[in-house]
């Protein structure tokens, strides 16, 4: 068990580590959309963002789950019940996992029905990014571990890790002017 006692080297990691967050988001709002504009013109790009908002529908399946999670994974770390702590973790994960693969599936049902009009890259499209939606929602819990067990800053260079890989891998890919598929595919391994 880590020491959670209050210092300014802690604050100061957290709120650096939040900043630098904030600054890899901006960077993807405003160093992406000229390259998928590039990559594959205007209206494609709205067809994208359309495919991958119906994806992000799967991120709904969380209903709260990872910060309930935490809360209780925080309480068990706190008082030393670390049988309990794993307990939660599993069942947190397996829970949100279970739901999580269920919407997917129910979502590639849908896709792959044969009264649907959509053509086989938006069908991909779908596929792709909604499975990594549905990866995302019990790495999420997985990732509330950090600052149940006041690992705050490791938990924030974790996810802003994974924010850069994503990062610079869609810039490469968009760069590259691969295919919506592909580019679905690399948001799929970087998850």
């Amino acid at each position: 068990m880590t020491s959670s006692a209050f210092s300014s080297g802690r604050v100061t990691g957290a709120l650096l580590g939040s900043a630098l967050a904030q600054i890899v988001n901006a960077a993807q709002a405003y160093l992406l959309v000229p390259l998928f504009v590039s990559a594959w013109g205007g209206e494609k790009y709205g067809h994208w963002l359309a495919l991958t908002a119906l994806a992000t529908y799967i991120g709904l399946v969380d209903l709260g789950g990872q910060m309930c999670v935490g809360n209780q994974l925080a309480t068990a770390f706190a008082q030393g019940r670390n049988q309990d702590f794993i307990q939660t973790l599993q069942r947190g994960i397996s829970i949100f996992g279970a739901l999580a693969l269920a919407a997917w599936l129910v979502a590639t049902g849908a896709v792959l029905a044969t009264h649907t009009s959509w053509d086989t890259d938006s069908k991909l499209v779908i596929l792709f990014y909604s499975a990594s939606t549905a990866i995302a929602v019990p790495a999420g819990v997985l990732m509330t571990c950090y600052a149940a067990t006041g690992r705050v800053v490791r938990g924030q260079h974790a996810g802003n890790a994974i924010r850069l890989v994503t990062l610079a891998a869609s810039m490469a890919a968009l760069a590259r002017g691969v295919s919506q598929p592909s580019y679905a595919g690399v948001q799929l391994v970087c998850t």
